[in-house]
């Protein structure tokens, strides 16, 4: 049925059987290595069915969504009014706090314009006794200056303590509103005096509007900042 042909003869099978145990010991022996030498294949395509498609991450250092979002130290922002930019105005408001520094500063830091005080009086009283042929109109300058260096730093060390301490941010807005009431009454009624029943309204209401302006006025509270910060009187 079968011709001779077709039947493997004795010589291919043992030619094949060779070649199956050399490649067994090619891959068994380990003094038989030329294995290694030999071209290896094609690198296999990355991409298995059934599995997602691989990505690359983005090398560029820009964020991604996933990115957590820089964080930022706040800083004080120059007030959007053109107030600011306007030279005129600004030569203005300068005068009028020179003129009026001493109620302004004293009653919204009364801590730093007590220190100028003290200050003041001491070198004024220093000069005195050191330097008796230096007259009042020579004591005053040196006076003056020692007052305005150390309210200078201590007006400095003021914002920095209630940026920081809340207790002290309380207790000197309590300061603050009574030393407006008291001022208010006082420019109110005048040096004349009048009628005594009515101080303590008028002390009532002076202390509801100060209050109302230190904690409502936040563009003309900015605005204060930002003309502080110009004459290096507050922390930028």
């Amino acid at each position: 049925m079968f011709s001779r042909a077709a039947l493997p003869s004795v010589a291919d099978r043992a030619s094949r059987s060779t070649g199956s145990a050399d490649r067994d010991r090619t891959m068994t022996d380990p003094y038989y290595d030329s294995w290694r030498h030999q071209r290896s294949a094609a690198p296999h395509d990355r991409t298995t069915l059934g599995l997602p498609l691989e990505t690359e991450k983005p090398t560029s250092d820009a964020p991604t969504p996933s990115d957590p979002a820089p964080t930022r130290r706040a800083q004080y922002t120059q007030p959007a009014s053109g107030l600011a930019h306007d030279p005129g105005i600004l030569v203005a408001e300068v005068l009028f706090l020179l003129v009026f520094a001493g109620p302004l500063f004293g009653t919204l830091y009364p801590l730093a314009a007590g220190a100028a005080l003290a200050t003041g009086l001491v070198t004024n009283g220093m000069l005195r006794v050191e330097a008796p042929g230096l007259g009042a109109d020579g004591r005053l300058p040196v006076a003056l200056l020692a007052g305005a260096v150390v309210f200078w730093w201590a007006s400095r060390l003021d914002h920095r303590f209630a940026d920081r301490v809340r207790a002290y941010r309380a207790v000197r807005h309590v300061v603050r509103v009574l030393l407006l009431a008291i001022a208010l009454t006082f420019w109110t009624f005048g040096r004349g005096g009048g009628d005594p029943t009515g101080v303590l309204p008028v002390v009532l209401l002076s202390a509801v509007a100060a209050h109302l302006a230190l904690t409502r006025a936040h563009r003309f509270r900015e605005h204060w900042h930002y003309l502080l910060e110009l004459a290096r009187l507050r922390p930028s």
